[in-house]
């Protein structure tokens, strides 16, 4: 694979993980039993799901290309 196809790739799949963290991290550690109110203050980075939506797009793009 050439260079730029795997940073491409890396790059699409670390933010598809920043993606998913404001809506699966509360739910993983609400799971194995950690609660309380401070639970609520990991959704910081949902305001920024779309921009993380539009660089994983971006990066899988060009990684197909």
């Amino acid at each position: 694979m050439s260079e730029k196809l795997n940073i491409s790739l890396f790059g699409g799949l670390l933010a598809g993980i920043a993606t998913s963290l404001c809506c699966t991290g509360p739910l993983v550690l609400l799971s194995l039993g950690f609660g309380g109110a401070w639970v609520s203050n990991l959704v910081a980075l949902k305001p920024y799901r779309p921009v993380f939506i539009v660089i994983a797009l971006a990066a899988l793009v060009i990684a197909y290309s």
